[in-house]
């Protein structure tokens, strides 16, 4: 977690679980991730270097009900494609359950991580069984709170692995 302010941006009340997992090849893996008190009220930005260009969508910031992929800002919840199109203003079925015809279109683009960012506290949860159904198509799910999964995003992203997100931007 950046120590300098400057590397952050303010944001409302930002309180992580501290138990996001990874269910990958049938193992239940927790990740501790950096719990962001509210006192701090800080949200993780991505550090800009001019000299890199990656080519490919980078999440830059996120913040309550905001996020900020190459410099454009989206103030809705969001799909982002293996192919780095973003789609803004998704909804899902049931409210605070993913389910799975709520990534149908990132199951269907062949993403071998789906990451699904569940809110600035977690607020979004997978329906019951998600995970293994996705496991039996090859796909690994990485639920968690968005600091954490932002930074899986960028990590994977980075990487070259074929990925696709969905962030819920508040809760």
């Amino acid at each position: 977690m950046p120590g300098n302010k400057a590397d952050a941006v303010p944001c409302e009340c930002l309180q992580l679980f501290p138990f996001p997992f990874i269910l990958q090849k049938g193992e239940l893996i927790l990740l501790f991730s950096y719990g962001l008190m509210e006192k701090d009220h800080l949200a993780l930005k991505r550090p800009q270097n001019p000299q890199v260009d990656d080519g490919c969508n980078m999440i830059d910031s996120h913040a309550f009900g905001t996020m900020v992929i190459d410099g454009k800002t989206y103030t809705s919840d969001l799909i982002i494609f293996p192919d780095s199109r973003v789609k803004d203003r998704w909804w899902r079925k049931k409210g605070h359950l993913l389910t799975l015809d709520d990534i149908k279109t990132l199951i269907n683009e062949k993403a071998e991580i789906i990451i699904a960012g569940t809110g600035t506290s977690g607020g979004m949860k997978p329906e019951k069984g998600i995970e293994i159904h996705l496991l039996e198509k090859g796909i690994t799910l990485i639920a968690a709170p968005n600091a954490a999964a932002v930074e899986a995003f960028n990590e994977k992203k980075k990487a070259g692995i074929v990925i696709g997100a969905c962030f819920h931007l508040t809760c």
